[in-house]
Protein backbone atom coordinates (compact mmCIF):
# COMPACT_ATOMS: atom_id res chain seq x y z
CA UNK A 1 0.00 0.00 0.00
CA UNK A 2 1.76 3.41 -1.05
CA UNK A 3 1.80 5.47 2.22
CA UNK A 4 0.97 9.27 2.24
CA UNK A 5 2.73 12.10 1.66
CA UNK A 6 3.33 14.00 4.98
CA UNK A 7 1.14 17.33 3.76
CA UNK A 8 -1.47 14.72 2.27
CA UNK A 9 -1.39 13.20 5.69
CA UNK A 10 -1.96 16.62 7.48
CA UNK A 11 -4.49 17.77 5.49
CA UNK A 12 -6.58 14.56 5.51
CA UNK A 13 -6.19 14.81 9.24
CA UNK A 14 -7.07 18.53 9.57
CA UNK A 15 -9.97 17.93 7.59
CA UNK A 16 -10.99 14.60 9.69
CA UNK A 17 -10.17 16.86 13.08
CA UNK A 18 -12.80 19.40 12.20
CA UNK A 19 -15.24 16.81 10.59
CA UNK A 20 -15.38 15.19 14.26
CA UNK A 21 -15.31 18.91 15.89
CA UNK A 22 -18.46 19.75 14.07
CA UNK A 23 -20.10 16.39 14.39
CA UNK A 24 -19.47 16.61 18.36
CA UNK A 25 -21.02 20.74 18.02
CA UNK A 26 -24.22 18.88 16.29
CA UNK A 27 -24.56 16.32 18.52
CA UNK A 28 -24.56 18.66 21.23
CA UNK A 29 -27.20 21.28 19.68
CA UNK A 30 -29.60 17.94 18.72
CA UNK A 31 -29.58 17.27 22.77
CA UNK A 32 -32.11 20.09 22.56
CA UNK A 33 -33.61 19.60 19.57
CA UNK A 34 -35.73 17.08 17.13
CA UNK A 35 -35.11 17.32 13.17
CA UNK A 36 -38.10 18.45 11.30
CA UNK A 37 -38.88 19.37 7.81
CA UNK A 38 -38.99 22.74 6.67
CA UNK A 39 -42.85 22.37 6.15
CA UNK A 40 -43.43 21.34 9.75
CA UNK A 41 -41.66 24.43 11.31
CA UNK A 42 -43.48 26.54 8.93
CA UNK A 43 -46.80 25.46 10.28
CA UNK A 44 -46.13 25.62 14.02
CA UNK A 45 -47.29 28.83 15.89
CA UNK A 46 -44.74 30.33 18.45
CA UNK A 47 -46.60 28.78 21.60
CA UNK A 48 -45.66 25.24 19.63
CA UNK A 49 -42.23 26.39 18.98
CA UNK A 50 -41.64 26.94 22.69
CA UNK A 51 -43.63 24.26 24.17
CA UNK A 52 -41.80 21.37 22.07
CA UNK A 53 -38.34 23.13 22.34
CA UNK A 54 -36.07 21.30 24.85
CA UNK A 55 -34.07 24.64 25.07
CA UNK A 56 -37.32 26.59 26.36
CA UNK A 57 -38.58 23.51 28.81
CA UNK A 58 -34.94 23.45 30.42
CA UNK A 59 -34.74 27.42 30.63
CA UNK A 60 -38.31 27.13 32.03
CA UNK A 61 -37.51 24.45 34.92
CA UNK A 62 -34.68 26.75 36.10
CA UNK A 63 -36.76 30.01 36.83
CA UNK A 64 -39.58 28.06 38.40
CA UNK A 65 -37.19 26.04 40.66
CA UNK A 66 -35.49 29.60 41.86
CA UNK A 67 -39.27 31.06 42.18
CA UNK A 68 -39.76 27.81 44.07
CA UNK A 69 -36.85 28.34 46.52
CA UNK A 70 -37.69 31.92 47.45
CA UNK A 71 -37.65 31.63 51.40
CA UNK A 72 -40.49 34.20 52.05
CA UNK A 73 -44.13 32.30 51.36
CA UNK A 74 -46.36 35.13 50.48
CA UNK A 75 -43.08 36.23 47.96
CA UNK A 76 -42.66 33.72 46.10
CA UNK A 77 -46.62 32.58 45.54
CA UNK A 78 -47.34 36.04 44.25
CA UNK A 79 -43.89 35.82 42.05
CA UNK A 80 -44.95 32.30 40.71
CA UNK A 81 -48.47 33.78 40.01
CA UNK A 82 -46.75 36.73 38.52
CA UNK A 83 -44.47 34.65 35.86
CA UNK A 84 -47.22 31.73 35.05
CA UNK A 85 -49.79 34.70 34.70
CA UNK A 86 -48.73 37.87 33.51
CA UNK A 87 -52.01 39.44 31.59
CA UNK A 88 -51.78 43.36 33.04
CA UNK A 89 -54.52 44.07 35.43
CA UNK A 90 -53.27 47.98 36.77
CA UNK A 91 -55.67 49.47 34.09
CA UNK A 92 -58.01 46.64 33.88
CA UNK A 93 -60.33 49.30 35.42
CA UNK A 94 -59.40 52.49 33.14
CA UNK A 95 -62.54 54.35 31.70
CA UNK A 96 -61.87 56.75 28.59
CA UNK A 97 -61.57 59.59 30.94
CA UNK A 98 -59.15 58.11 32.94
CA UNK A 99 -56.98 56.80 29.75
CA UNK A 100 -56.95 60.53 29.19
CA UNK A 101 -56.35 61.55 32.57
CA UNK A 102 -53.03 59.65 32.77
CA UNK A 103 -52.06 60.30 29.10
CA UNK A 104 -52.19 64.33 29.95
CA UNK A 105 -50.07 63.19 33.79
CA UNK A 106 -47.63 61.78 31.22
CA UNK A 107 -47.35 64.45 28.88
CA UNK A 108 -47.30 66.87 31.07
CA UNK A 109 -44.31 65.36 33.22
CA UNK A 110 -42.18 65.03 30.00
CA UNK A 111 -42.82 60.88 29.87
CA UNK A 112 -44.45 60.83 26.39
CA UNK A 113 -42.55 61.49 23.23
CA UNK A 114 -45.29 61.21 20.61
CA UNK A 115 -48.25 63.02 20.05
CA UNK A 116 -50.28 59.98 20.10
CA UNK A 117 -50.35 57.19 22.95
CA UNK A 118 -52.05 54.26 24.20
CA UNK A 119 -51.14 50.73 25.90
CA UNK A 120 -50.05 47.91 23.67
CA UNK A 121 -53.71 45.88 22.16
CA UNK A 122 -55.17 43.82 24.57
CA UNK A 123 -54.47 39.89 23.95
CA UNK A 124 -57.08 36.83 24.30
CA UNK A 125 -54.12 34.93 26.63
CA UNK A 126 -50.76 36.14 27.79
CA UNK A 127 -47.74 33.72 27.76
CA UNK A 128 -44.43 33.71 29.46
CA UNK A 129 -43.57 30.78 27.92
CA UNK A 130 -44.12 31.60 23.99
CA UNK A 131 -42.81 35.70 24.63
CA UNK A 132 -39.42 36.73 23.07
CA UNK A 133 -37.21 38.21 24.81
CA UNK A 134 -36.65 41.48 23.47
CA UNK A 135 -37.71 43.05 19.40
CA UNK A 136 -36.86 41.23 16.16
CA UNK A 137 -33.66 42.14 15.60
CA UNK A 138 -31.95 42.45 19.03
CA UNK A 139 -31.59 39.65 22.02
CA UNK A 140 -33.90 36.58 22.35
CA UNK A 141 -36.11 37.21 19.62
CA UNK A 142 -37.71 34.05 19.14
CA UNK A 143 -40.56 32.05 20.78
CA UNK A 144 -39.38 30.95 24.20
CA UNK A 145 -36.69 34.08 23.71
CA UNK A 146 -38.10 35.97 27.29
CA UNK A 147 -37.41 32.10 29.40
CA UNK A 148 -34.33 32.27 28.32
CA UNK A 149 -33.38 35.31 29.35
CA UNK A 150 -34.81 35.52 32.69
CA UNK A 151 -32.97 31.74 33.10
CA UNK A 152 -29.87 33.51 32.18
CA UNK A 153 -30.00 36.96 33.99
CA UNK A 154 -30.76 34.87 37.22
CA UNK A 155 -27.97 32.46 37.12
CA UNK A 156 -25.88 35.85 36.35
CA UNK A 157 -27.46 38.10 39.18
CA UNK A 158 -26.60 34.56 41.73
CA UNK A 159 -23.58 34.17 40.39
CA UNK A 160 -22.87 37.99 41.91
CA UNK A 161 -24.27 36.99 45.18
CA UNK A 162 -22.21 34.40 45.60
CA UNK A 163 -18.95 35.69 44.66
CA UNK A 164 -19.59 38.50 47.01
CA UNK A 165 -20.35 36.23 49.35
CA UNK A 166 -17.25 34.00 49.12
CA UNK A 167 -14.68 36.78 48.17
CA UNK A 168 -16.22 40.27 49.74
CA UNK A 169 -17.66 38.46 52.78
CA UNK A 170 -21.01 40.30 52.25
CA UNK A 171 -23.63 37.20 53.33
CA UNK A 172 -26.72 39.39 53.68
CA UNK A 173 -27.78 40.16 50.12
CA UNK A 174 -31.24 39.51 50.16
CA UNK A 175 -31.92 36.86 47.26
CA UNK A 176 -35.31 36.42 47.46
CA UNK A 177 -35.68 40.18 46.25
CA UNK A 178 -32.32 39.18 43.74
CA UNK A 179 -34.83 36.70 42.25
CA UNK A 180 -37.77 38.69 42.21
CA UNK A 181 -36.42 41.88 40.71
CA UNK A 182 -35.18 39.35 37.51
CA UNK A 183 -38.31 37.89 37.36
CA UNK A 184 -40.75 40.66 37.14
CA UNK A 185 -38.29 42.98 35.61
CA UNK A 186 -39.15 41.77 31.90
CA UNK A 187 -42.84 39.92 32.54
CA UNK A 188 -44.68 42.62 30.31
CA UNK A 189 -43.05 41.53 27.36
CA UNK A 190 -45.61 39.24 26.68
CA UNK A 191 -48.03 41.98 26.44
CA UNK A 192 -45.49 44.41 24.79
CA UNK A 193 -43.49 42.02 22.10
CA UNK A 194 -46.63 40.12 20.44
CA UNK A 195 -46.12 38.25 17.54
CA UNK A 196 -47.94 39.28 14.24
CA UNK A 197 -49.01 37.34 11.74
CA UNK A 198 -45.97 37.36 9.41
CA UNK A 199 -44.01 36.06 12.27
CA UNK A 200 -42.51 38.92 13.42
CA UNK A 201 -43.31 40.92 16.26
CA UNK A 202 -44.90 44.56 17.48
CA UNK A 203 -42.73 47.04 17.46
CA UNK A 204 -42.12 48.22 21.04
CA UNK A 205 -42.48 52.18 21.94
CA UNK A 206 -40.49 54.24 24.53
CA UNK A 207 -41.44 55.38 27.38
CA UNK A 208 -40.04 58.07 30.10
CA UNK A 209 -37.37 57.72 28.05
CA UNK A 210 -36.75 53.84 27.94
CA UNK A 211 -38.73 50.52 26.58
CA UNK A 212 -42.32 51.13 27.61
CA UNK A 213 -42.02 47.18 28.84
CA UNK A 214 -40.01 48.63 31.60
CA UNK A 215 -42.41 51.21 33.08
CA UNK A 216 -45.05 48.40 32.60
CA UNK A 217 -43.23 46.14 34.37
CA UNK A 218 -42.77 48.79 37.86
CA UNK A 219 -46.64 49.43 37.35
CA UNK A 220 -47.86 46.08 37.34
CA UNK A 221 -45.69 45.21 40.49
CA UNK A 222 -47.16 48.16 42.07
CA UNK A 223 -50.77 46.99 41.51
CA UNK A 224 -49.74 43.54 42.64
CA UNK A 225 -48.58 44.98 45.65
CA UNK A 226 -44.87 43.33 45.40
CA UNK A 227 -42.37 44.53 48.40
CA UNK A 228 -41.52 48.00 47.72
CA UNK A 229 -37.56 47.02 47.82
CA UNK A 230 -38.63 44.32 45.07
CA UNK A 231 -40.00 47.61 42.75
CA UNK A 232 -37.03 49.64 43.46
CA UNK A 233 -34.39 46.88 42.80
CA UNK A 234 -36.73 45.91 39.44
CA UNK A 235 -36.66 49.75 39.02
CA UNK A 236 -33.27 49.90 38.04
CA UNK A 237 -32.66 46.73 35.40
CA UNK A 238 -32.20 49.96 32.93
CA UNK A 239 -29.77 51.60 35.19
CA UNK A 240 -28.02 51.72 37.89
CA UNK A 241 -28.41 54.28 41.10
CA UNK A 242 -25.02 54.81 41.26
CA UNK A 243 -24.84 58.43 39.47
CA UNK A 244 -26.80 61.39 39.89
CA UNK A 245 -28.23 61.22 36.51
CA UNK A 246 -28.61 56.92 36.77
CA UNK A 247 -30.81 57.39 40.07
CA UNK A 248 -32.89 60.26 38.17
CA UNK A 249 -33.19 57.78 35.81
CA UNK A 250 -34.87 55.42 37.52
CA UNK A 251 -37.07 58.07 39.87
CA UNK A 252 -38.32 59.35 36.97
CA UNK A 253 -39.68 55.44 35.61
CA UNK A 254 -41.14 55.01 39.13
CA UNK A 255 -42.86 58.20 38.75
CA UNK A 256 -44.39 57.42 35.45
CA UNK A 257 -45.66 53.64 36.86
CA UNK A 258 -46.88 55.21 39.57
CA UNK A 259 -49.03 57.71 37.78
CA UNK A 260 -50.08 54.20 35.48
CA UNK A 261 -51.53 53.09 39.07
CA UNK A 262 -52.48 56.01 40.37
CA UNK A 263 -50.52 55.69 43.36
CA UNK A 264 -48.17 57.78 45.53
CA UNK A 265 -44.95 56.31 45.46
CA UNK A 266 -43.85 58.03 48.57
CA UNK A 267 -46.69 56.61 50.61
CA UNK A 268 -45.45 53.41 48.81
CA UNK A 269 -42.20 53.74 50.19
CA UNK A 270 -40.47 53.86 46.86
CA UNK A 271 -39.51 57.23 46.88
CA UNK A 272 -38.11 59.64 49.21
CA UNK A 273 -40.37 62.18 51.19
CA UNK A 274 -38.94 64.67 48.55
CA UNK A 275 -39.67 62.71 45.92
CA UNK A 276 -36.69 63.34 44.16
CA UNK A 277 -34.92 60.50 45.82
CA UNK A 278 -34.45 56.80 45.59
CA UNK A 279 -34.92 55.37 49.91
CA UNK A 280 -31.51 55.81 51.51
CA UNK A 281 -29.10 54.24 51.08
CA UNK A 282 -29.68 52.23 47.99
CA UNK A 283 -29.61 48.61 48.59
CA UNK A 284 -26.84 46.54 46.59
CA UNK A 285 -29.78 44.42 44.85
CA UNK A 286 -30.66 47.26 43.02
CA UNK A 287 -27.04 47.34 41.37
CA UNK A 288 -26.98 43.53 41.38
CA UNK A 289 -30.80 43.17 39.31
CA UNK A 290 -29.04 45.87 37.36
CA UNK A 291 -26.05 43.92 36.61
CA UNK A 292 -27.75 40.79 35.70
CA UNK A 293 -29.65 42.28 32.79
CA UNK A 294 -26.69 43.23 31.01
CA UNK A 295 -26.73 39.68 29.49
CA UNK A 296 -27.66 41.91 26.26
CA UNK A 297 -24.56 43.42 25.71
CA UNK A 298 -23.29 40.25 24.37
CA UNK A 299 -26.43 38.62 23.22
CA UNK A 300 -27.50 41.80 21.04
CA UNK A 301 -24.87 41.49 18.56
CA UNK A 302 -24.48 37.73 18.50
CA UNK A 303 -28.81 37.90 17.90
CA UNK A 304 -27.55 39.98 14.69
CA UNK A 305 -24.42 38.38 13.55
CA UNK A 306 -26.90 35.35 13.59
CA UNK A 307 -29.69 36.69 12.24
CA UNK A 308 -27.53 37.51 8.92
CA UNK A 309 -25.59 34.51 8.56
CA UNK A 310 -29.17 32.46 9.18
CA UNK A 311 -30.11 34.34 6.09
CA UNK A 312 -27.56 33.31 4.03
CA UNK A 313 -28.68 29.77 5.05
CA UNK A 314 -32.24 29.62 4.37
CA UNK A 315 -31.61 31.49 0.57
CA UNK A 316 -28.68 29.38 -0.45
CA UNK A 317 -29.71 25.45 1.02
CA UNK A 318 -33.79 26.27 1.87
CA UNK A 319 -34.55 28.38 -1.07
CA UNK A 320 -36.19 30.84 1.08
CA UNK A 321 -36.21 34.49 0.42
CA UNK A 322 -34.54 36.59 3.58
CA UNK A 323 -37.39 38.20 4.65
CA UNK A 324 -40.44 37.18 4.78
CA UNK A 325 -43.13 35.21 6.65
CA UNK A 326 -41.58 32.08 5.38
CA UNK A 327 -38.26 33.30 6.62
CA UNK A 328 -39.58 34.29 9.67
CA UNK A 329 -41.06 31.34 11.48
CA UNK A 330 -38.15 29.74 10.14
CA UNK A 331 -35.86 31.45 12.00
CA UNK A 332 -37.90 31.37 15.18
CA UNK A 333 -37.98 27.73 14.77
CA UNK A 334 -34.24 26.97 14.56
CA UNK A 335 -33.62 29.73 17.03
CA UNK A 336 -36.18 28.61 19.77
CA UNK A 337 -33.89 25.13 19.20
CA UNK A 338 -30.16 27.21 19.03
CA UNK A 339 -30.68 30.14 20.84
CA UNK A 340 -28.80 33.15 18.83
CA UNK A 341 -26.00 32.88 21.13
CA UNK A 342 -24.95 29.35 20.58
CA UNK A 343 -25.55 30.03 17.11
CA UNK A 344 -23.19 32.97 17.07
CA UNK A 345 -20.62 30.66 19.11
CA UNK A 346 -20.60 27.92 16.47
CA UNK A 347 -20.06 30.40 13.49
CA UNK A 348 -16.95 32.47 15.80
CA UNK A 349 -15.42 28.61 15.77
CA UNK A 350 -16.00 26.03 12.81
CA UNK A 351 -17.15 29.47 10.55
CA UNK A 352 -20.43 29.20 7.86
CA UNK A 353 -19.88 25.25 7.11
CA UNK A 354 -20.34 24.48 11.00
CA UNK A 355 -23.74 26.54 11.14
CA UNK A 356 -24.62 25.85 8.03
CA UNK A 357 -24.31 21.85 9.11
CA UNK A 358 -26.21 22.16 12.40
CA UNK A 359 -29.20 24.24 10.98
CA UNK A 360 -29.74 21.63 8.14
CA UNK A 361 -29.34 18.76 11.41
CA UNK A 362 -32.56 20.38 13.13
CA UNK A 363 -34.70 21.14 9.98
CA UNK A 364 -34.29 18.91 6.85
CA UNK A 365 -32.63 20.72 3.43
CA UNK A 366 -34.68 20.27 0.72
Amino acid sequence: MELMDRRTFLKTAGVISASFAIVGVVEDVLSYADQVTLKDCLEMTPEEMAKNSKLIRYSWKVVMDLINNISDKTLRQKLADAWTDPRPIFFSEYTPSDLAKVSKGLRDRGFLETPQWNFPPKKNAYSTLEAPGSGYSAHHSYPGGLVVHIAENLRIALGIVKAYSEILHIRDINQDVVIASQVLHDFQKPWVFQWEEDGSLRKENRLAGTGEHHIYCIAESIKREFLPEVIVALACAHEHPGTPDGEKKVISWIQAASILTGTDPIGKSLLKKDNLGLPSPVPLECWITYLGDHDWVLTNPTALSAIDTLKEIAHSVYRLRPEGKEFNLFRNYIFSRICQTSFYSIYAKKGFEGVRRVVTEIVKPL
